[in-house]
């Protein structure tokens, strides 16, 4: 099964000539199409819609209608959900303001993203494969059926000391091995010093997306008091990068509501297309000087929020940060921190 696109443009498919793409996602996800949505891409004029297969020809009617029907208006939130996206509230739900500079006393924390240059760190939708088999690629160099594993290893991933549950594991004949090999973790691939003598085996994690995953312990809330995207100077955003929270859906088992088949909805979705794009909504970023085990200088461009963002978990609600079509961006090195508090939910 392949993934099937649906081009339209703003200007000439959409009534209006404009487009709320949280919108069109939910809309399209609550119709009768019968084949899985995947995403809404919203990119200049272009209005990528995506499928896990090729419409049926009623269906593809359906979604061309909707489109000439589509009015551009966003999705309307409800009370509850403006609290929760909005200010920081008391048990009283009265917004608790805090003078400049004062610093919270709860408990916080911070959280890095995947390197957006490199799968090999793209650990969250990853797949864990067990005593796989390998074969002989060329003379020392086996290879597996995957062509990328997650690497713990090699600092490419923040604390990658938390992350071992990804770590790779290597048999010959059913032994354990812990030297006597190189992993090529890009290419999927372990060259071994010497013949191996026996067959070999491999368990390891390999990336499928590039989404990077957030969720909201429960019973708490995380409040993003503000964040950085670190990117080196040779970074090109050439697929744009999407900052959403996706909570569960109000109506969902409604009868009757047109989203009622809908278990979960993006509550808020930031799109950058280009790094003017960031540079345009940051505050004043900076340089870092190339160093050791980054080869580049850093510019790390920080998001100081007027107002906090409160992600709670009484809707389920996650962070999710991707590359649309899970394209590596060209570059060293490209993460986004986010600078939390944690505190019961209300």
């Amino acid at each position: 099964m392949a993934e099937a696109l649906y081009e339209f443009s703003i200007q000439d498919d959409f009534p209006n000539q404009k487009v709320s793409q949280d919108r069109l996602f939910v809309d399209l996800a609550g119709s009768s199409i019968q084949t899985a949505l995947v995403s809404v891409t919203v990119i200049d004029d272009d209005v990528d819609v995506r499928y896990m297969d090729t419409l049926s020809t009623e269906d593809h009617q359906t979604l061309n209608q909707m489109v000439a029907a589509h009015d551009g208006e966003p999705l309307v939130k409800t009370p509850d959900e403006v609290k929760i996206y909005g200010q920081e509230y008391d048990a009283s739900n009265r917004v608790i303001q805090r003078t400049i500079g004062q610093k919270t006393q709860e408990p916080t924390c911070s959280r890095t993203t995947h390197d957006y240059c490199n799968r090999c760190t793209w650990y969250s939708d990853s797949v864990r494969v067990t005593d796989e088999v390998m074969t002989v690629d060329t003379g020392l160099i086996y290879k597996c059926a995957n062509d990328a594993f997650i690497d713990v290893i090699n600092g490419v991933i923040n604390r990658q000391d938390l992350h071992q549950v990804y770590a790779i594991e290597v048999k010959v004949s059913d032994v354990v091995q812990t030297s006597g090999y190189t992993i090529h973790h890009s290419t999927g691939k372990i060259e071994f010093d010497s013949a191996p003598g026996g067959d070999v085996k491999i368990s390891y994690s390999y990336p499928t997306t590039s989404n990077w995953r957030l969720p909201v312990p429960a019973g708490k809330q995380l409040i993003i008091e503000h964040s950085e995207v670190q990117f080196t100077t040779d970074v090109n955003v050439t697929s744009p990068l999407k900052f959403e929270v996706w909570v569960d859906n109000p109506y969902y088992g409604v009868s009757g509501h047109p989203w009622e088949l809908i278990p979960r909805i993006p509550g808020e979705t930031v799109q950058y297309n280009s790094i003017r794009d960031i540079i345009n909504e940051s505050n004043l970023g900076f340089q870092v000087p190339a160093m050791l085990g980054i080869g580049e200088p850093l510019i790390i461009f920080p998001f100081n929020y007027v107002g906090e963002k409160v992600m709670d978990s009484s809707m389920n609600a996650e962070l999710v940060v991707s590359c649309v079509n899970d394209e590596e961006l060209p570059g060293t090195y490209g993460t986004a921190t986010f600078y939390l508090i944690e505190r019961t939910s209300i």
